[in-house]
């Protein structure tokens, strides 16, 4: 592997051990043959035997390239590695080091060399971190940094941060002002007599994007609307135009944005069309505007239009109407409905709706007082189809239609799975032709029955077959319908032989990134795949206690996800499993990792993790730590109990040396002792000399 001396700022190359660097710089070299994601692994040290390694976030690299924005004054080696994939389930497999590199960094005192915020462009009212780079690291007792503002309602700072201890990069957060017109700002950082300065205009609240949902609705239904603003409204709210190019989409006149806020919903009601429709919907604020389209389309064409009952006495009572479709769609569906005596039905709705994902929709008849039996005549509307359906209103005191049906008979109870037989009886045998006697279940999943049954000519009863499923024990009812009379049965449905319920999924294992590592957002976290698993719950969290409300917490189908939007400090992650029946499994072990630019996380306090511990080479010899715990012998493996983030000293008997690798690795030298600080259960391997 080639390794490429550090390129300053102005990208040239630099001599190692002539020129004195500042920050921020890169590192440089040569990609191996097959190079791996996030295989490489840097070093810097100022101690040509990288006795300590300054740079603790260079692991994870997938380019050949590190950039340093922290870094202590002095000469420095550094050198690279490349991980090319797993020696072990548990431990990397690790080329040599690279040949060492040399530079050394400026000696004088850290200066500010950049203030910048992250949020560009930033608008009014937006929340930014801003950075602050220096040319070398602090000393170990840190430093207190002068900040200034030239405009200190429209970016405010605070008067100074601290920098901690040979540290050469910070940031904080700030929280723009609101300005009416483009407003430059410039940012000042001030250490050591000298200062480093930042420019960008802070630009005022404008329009961002209207949106309606759904994008294709059926006619005379509502969609719903939201406008959205770059930054916040202004004090006083931010009153948004609303307007439609087409009378099929009648948006509200105005939309107010509260003060203070990003965005405010809409209603946006539509009317029937008798073809598909786009209506353009435009929004206008402070001189810009913003539009987006909605479709309208057609009711669907009616297959079935049914009343029930279909007699009734004016005034005192209601019918049920019954509208049936072809096919689902995604969205509500509206369809006309009118009737040719006002007086009559004076409440009737103009239209009905069929839910989206069904079939079928329903509206309410109240019909008024009649003097004499009316019958009323109802069409429904769609799609350039039209069914229609007779209504008879009786006046007071008229008596009810004799009944059709004189029972409904089925079992009182059957065993989940199995079939039974149930019977409708007419009050009257059936005419020439037949009646067919519709069917209902209120319960399909438990016990369902054919759509109708058909009493033949002459006859006055017939069977049909009730199919039952397993089940844990329900009652069922079940209807049968003929004309005005609709007569009710319950069945049971005992427990039968339904299957047990799958166990939960095991926990998964996480893979990648590796724990306490630093990422390049958007980062993907990867997990094994579990048996049986539905979905994946993910959580990510600042907080090792994942307490409510975590930072993130969703719902995911593969055993991945793409981390973004985080902030740059310490986050913790895990991962559980969700079977087909909802059932979750054990959480996962937590990893932690760091976005590009935050501090290493903190190891567990008092945590306990598992070491684990392989002898190798020079039979009879003993491979012991402390604390005590691991006591192995040459050609075995130990695992142990440690606290987390408690230095563990591995030694090998007699004095001997080892090569150490894994968790603690020695580099491929031989050293007696191998001493490290596991924050999560760890692997080593130990090669005896």
């Amino acid at each position: 592997m080639r390794v490429f001396t550090p390129a300053g700022n102005s990208g040239s190359s630099i001599s190692p051990n002539r020129v004195s660097l500042t920050l921020p710089f890169s590192l440089k070299w040569e990609h191996v043959v097959n190079p791996q994601s996030s295989g490489y692994e840097v070093q810097i040290s100022s101690s040509s035997s990288f006795s300590d390694n300054e740079a603790p976030l260079g692991v994870q690299l997938t380019n050949p390239e590190f950039k340093i924005l922290t870094l202590t004054s002095g000469p420095k080696y550094w050198r690279v590695r490349s991980h090319q994939g797993m020696s072990s389930p548990t431990t990397t497999a690790p080329t040599a080091w690279s040949a060492t590199g040399r530079f050394t960094m400026s000696t004088a005192p850290a200066t500010p060399v950049s203030i910048t915020p992250v949020r560009i462009p930033l608008y009014s009212g937006d929340d930014t971190w801003v950075e602050v780079q220096l040319s070398v690291g602090v000393p170990a007792a840190g430093a207190t940094i002068g900040l200034a503002s030239s405009n200190q309602s429209a970016a405010p700072v605070p008067a100074t941060i601290a920098m901690q201890g040979n540290a050469a990069w910070a940031q904080f957060q700030m929280i723009a002002g609101q300005v009416t017109a483009p407003t430059p700002v410039t940012l000042t950082a001030t250490l050591n007599g000298a200062s480093a300065t930042g420019q960008f205009t802070l630009m005022p609240s404008s329009l961002k994007l209207v949106r309606v949902t759904p994008t294709t609705i059926s006619g005379g239904a509502y969609a719903g609307g939201t406008i959205m603003l770059n930054g916040q409204a202004p004090p006083g709210g931010a009153v948004v135009s609303v307007s439609s190019n087409s009378s099929a989409a009648t948006p509200p006149a105005t939309v107010t944005i509260p003060a203070g806020s990003y965005s405010a919903p809409f209603t946006l009601p539509t009317s029937n069309v008798t073809s598909s429709t786009v209506a353009t919907i435009t929004a206008a604020w402070n001189g810009a505007a913003v539009q987006t389209p909605v479709t309208i389309t057609p009711g669907p064409a009616p297959t079935a239009f049914t009343i029930f009952p279909a007699t009734v006495v004016g005034g005192q009572g209601s019918s049920d109407g019954t509208v049936t479709i072809g096919a689902t769609a995604p969205f509500d569906q509206f369809l006309s409905v009118t009737s040719n005596n006002a007086a009559v039905l004076p409440y009737l709705s103009s239209g009905v709706q069929v839910p989206g994902g069904s079939t079928r929709g329903f509206v309410q008849i109240l019909p008024a007082s009649v003097a004499t039996t009316t019958v009323v005549r109802i069409w429904v509307t769609g799609g350039g189809v039209t069914r229609f359906a007779d209504l008879t209103v009786n006046p007071s005191g008229t008596p009810p239609p004799a009944a059709t049906l004189s029972s409904f008979i089925v079992p009182s109870s059957v065993t989940g799975g199995n079939a039974a037989i149930g019977t409708v009886r007419l009050a009257a045998a059936a005419p020439s032709g037949g009646l067919a006697v519709t069917l209902g279940s209120n319960q399909p999943g438990a016990a369902s029955v054919p759509a109708s049954v058909t009493v033949p000519s002459g006859a006055i009863s017939a069977n049909f077959t009730i199919t039952t499923f397993p089940s844990a024990g329900t009652t069922v009812q079940l209807s049968a319908r003929l004309g005005d009379t609709i007569l009710f049965a319950a069945l049971g449905v005992t427990a039968g032989t339904a299957p047990p319920p799958p166990s939960p999924p095991a926990a998964p294992s996480l893979l990648s990134p590796s724990n306490g590592s630093t990422v390049t957002l958007p980062a993907v976290l990867d997990w094994s795949d579990v048996s049986g698993a539905a979905s994946y719950v993910i959580q990510i969290d600042d907080s090792t206690s994942f307490a409510a409300p975590t930072v993130v917490e969703q719902t995911v189908a593969a055993s991945q996800f793409s981390a973004t939007s985080l902030a740059a400090q310490p986050h913790w992650w895990r991962v559980r499993a969700v079977n087909s029946a909802g059932t979750a499994g054990a959480w996962s072990s937590a990893r932690s990792f760091a976005p590009q630019g935050a501090a290493p996380p903190p190891p567990p306090s008092g945590g306990t993790l598992t070491l684990t511990v392989k002898a190798s080479g020079r039979s009879g010899e003993r491979i012991t730590s402390n604390p005590a715990g691991i006591n192995v012998s040459v050609g075995n493996t130990q695992s142990a109990s440690f606290t987390g983030g408690s230095p563990i000293t591995l030694s090998v008997s007699g004095g001997r040396s080892a090569v150490w690798s894994g968790a603690c690795s020695s580099g491929g030298n031989k050293t007696k002792t191998c001493t490290f600080t596991p924050t999560a259960n760890a692997s080593v391997t130990g090669n005896v000399q």
